[in-house]
């Protein structure tokens, strides 16, 4: 069989790709300008893959009219397997000094599922989107697009030979069949955004594009050659850069819009000419070392992204980030001479010494899941801090309540019943009020508590909250609510959410059929107004808290790892200007203010975070936070008493 040839442009789109990848992860912007689609550059891996994967088994099978699976899965398991192994094994061990004890857990777990080859899956079930601030503390995240690599490997071989075994390659079937895999992942993505992004499903018409590049340039290559309309990989180029600028995480993607940067991608793959001068620039010896090195690139960018990102050193310095990169593609280029090449070479390492190397490698990462997993992962510094967060569960008159069955219910609300005739006291919010009821029901206090709750939705008439297409919380869990409200007795609502992210997030909170007279204050002002009109003892109204955009724990611990004196916390704190947090809120604070009704009782969080000048995530002894906007248990506990104190003063309770 002769040799596979080495196709110069596709090795410069790589490159073109990971810098994509590099800039849009680096959050590189140039006077605001940003490279929003950059994550692009991942699906145009998956093209490339299908283009050189079926080239190296039609080369094959068009030979021997048969594929050698051993010799196909033991190239592939060379090419991927002990950069992978490395990059875990160093993620872990830098992980354990950057990343609390939840996260080490789910870092061990997303390294097993790499390893199983279903990491996709497995950020998919245990976390959010892929472009949500919680996942910042993934270090390797990025792997789900791995394990789509690898199941394609897997499966692509055999879809191939029962492609030829039936004789359905001709080029109108693999039209179509590319088409309707676009379709399914067009479906998929408009019902189940989260999941298509993810999932092989919606990714095969991508490795399929490459597919189709590879039969037609073997199949008609004369025809492609003759097809001489000049420039058309400088449009494939341009296509590409403009999708780079124009696409962005709120985009229809993967769908039919993803067939814009496939078809750069296919001009430049079909059309690149060596005669030309774009040939010769594209495919020039600096991008050719960058494509080389692609892949150590993306393996080791993301993890390192995360750990330096959450320092704080880099943010929005684009020179510091800039030297990273630089420090980045030193470490590939070391990372490709010393691991890829070499494990690569067959002739240098036996297959039989490349399993027992990675035996031995699974085995040390397993070492060391074993003892980050079982060390106390605090430091030294934050041993002197109270780090107790939340109590998600707690019992109570026999009754277990737990936030995670009882919170986002459209009916069947979770309650806990003293007695009929003990008062009766309503929690009703988003998160923020769930956080506080654990605590409550362990006061045992004379009452009889219902969770009306729902995470990311306040009562708010005639808004919806919409999450990929689905009505999350909309009018028939609001009816609900008040309808129970209604046929309460002797009742208190405790209210508390997250007005001013409702109130701003337009993505998300829909007015029902569209009404676009709707106004947020008008409706968040008659909802509450409603409830007043419910003949209620006392509305408790929580007003906003100082929310940041990190989270504070993991924060906290990122900055005192190199702390040697523990002088830290003496010496720096971590916290925001109050002005900051009073503007963000104004609207709002103006809102609840405006609302004048005898049986409010208005809450203050913001007293117990903040002074005249400054609001605070911590003090000397304990931490506020136990997330980026969520309260610790200390921070509950104050909460709780200043409403206990007011309800006591007034006979509620």
């Amino acid at each position: 069989m002769k040799k596979v040839k080495f196709y110069k442009e596709i090795n410069s789109l790589r490159a073109l790709s990971i810098i994509a990848v590099l800039i849009y992860h680096s959050e590189i912007s140039l006077h605001g300008i940003q490279l929003t689609g950059g994550y692009l550059g991942v699906d145009v891996f998956f093209v490339i893959s299908g283009f050189l994967i079926s080239n190296l088994i039609y080369q094959e099978y068009s030979v021997k009219n048969k594929i050698n699976f051993y010799k196909f899965y033991i190239k592939r398991a060379r090419r991927i397997f002990p950069l992978i192994i490395f990059c875990v094994f160093f993620t872990c061990l830098i992980g354990y000094f950057f990343l609390l004890p939840d996260q080490i857990s789910d870092l061990i777990k997303s390294s097993i599922s790499q390893f199983l080859f279903i990491s996709n899956y497995y950020f998919y079930i245990s976390g959010n989107s892929y472009f949500a601030i919680s996942d910042i503390y993934r270090p390797l995240l990025h792997f789900w697009s791995l394990s789509i690599e690898e199941q394609f490997y897997l499966l692509f071989p055999i879809f191939l030979i029962l492609l030829y075994k039936f004789k359905i390659q001709n080029f109108k079937n693999l039209i179509i069949i590319f088409f309707s895999l676009c379709f399914i992942a067009s479906l998929t993505t408009f019902f189940f955004k989260t999941f298509s992004f993810y999932s092989i499903s919606s990714r095969c018409f991508e490795f399929f594009a490459g597919f189709i590049c590879m039969y037609l340039k073997n199949n008609f290559k004369k025809n492609i050659a003759n097809f001489n309309i000049p420039f058309l990989d400088i449009a494939g180029f341009l296509i590409l850069i403009f999708c780079f600028f124009a696409f962005d995480k709120a985009t229809f993607h993967p769908s039919f819009l993803t067939l814009i940067p496939i078809l750069g991608c296919i001009l430049i793959i079909l059309f690149s000419d060596y005669k030309r001068a774009f040939y010769k620039i594209f495919t020039s010896y600096p991008i050719q070392i960058i494509g080389l090195v692609s892949f150590s690139l993306y393996v080791w960018h993301y993890p390192i992204f995360i750990f330096v990102k959450n320092t704080g050193i880099i943010t929005g310095r684009i020179d510091l980030k800039i030297y990273l990169i630089l420090i980045l593609f030193c470490l590939s280029i070391f990372s490709y001479i010393f691991v890829e090449k070499p494990f690569r070479n067959s002739s240098f390492i036996s297959n039989k010494l490349f399993f027992i190397s990675c035996i031995v490698m699974l085995l040390s990462s397993f070492l060391i899941f074993y003892k980050i997993s079982n060390i106390s992962n605090s430091h030294h510094i934050l041993d002197k801090i109270n780090l107790s967060t939340n109590i998600n569960e707690t019992k109570a008159n026999n009754t277990t309540y737990s936030i995670r069955k009882c919170a986002n219910k459209k009916n069947n609300f979770c309650q806990i019943t003293k007695n009929p005739k003990s008062k009766n006291i309503i929690f009703l919010g988003d998160s923020m009020v769930q956080q506080l009821i654990p605590d409550f029901i362990n006061r045992n206090l004379n009452i009889n508590l219902y969770d009306l709750s729902y995470t990311g939705m306040i009562y708010l008439k005639n808004y919806e909250r919409v999450i990929e297409n689905k009505i999350t919380a909309g009018q028939t869990h609001h009816k609900n609510r008040i309808k129970l409200i209604n046929n309460l007795e002797d009742k208190t609502i405790i209210l508390f959410g997250r007005y001013s992210y409702i109130a701003k997030n337009n993505n998300e909170y829909k007015k029902i059929n569209n009404a676009s007279k709707l106004k947020f204050d008008q409706e968040f002002i008659k909802s509450i107004n409603e409830i007043l009109n419910s003949k209620i003892d006392k509305l408790i109204l929580i007003y906003p808290s100082p929310e940041y955009k990190f989270n504070v724990l993991t924060r906290m611990k990122q900055m005192f790892v190199f702390d040697k004196n523990g002088e830290f916390i003496k010496r720096n704190e971590i916290y925001k200007n109050k002005n900051v947090f009073i503007n963000k809120n104004k609207k709002i604070v103006a809102l609840l203010n405006s609302i004048k009704n005898k049986n409010i009782i208005r809450v203050y969080p913001d007293k117990f975070f903040c002074n005249s000048q400054n609001c605070f995530t911590h003090n000397q002894k304990d931490l506020y936070y136990a997330d980026d906007v969520h309260f610790s248990q200390f921070q509950i506990k104050n909460l709780n008493n200043e409403i206990i104190d007011k309800l006591s003063s007034v006979g509620v309770i």
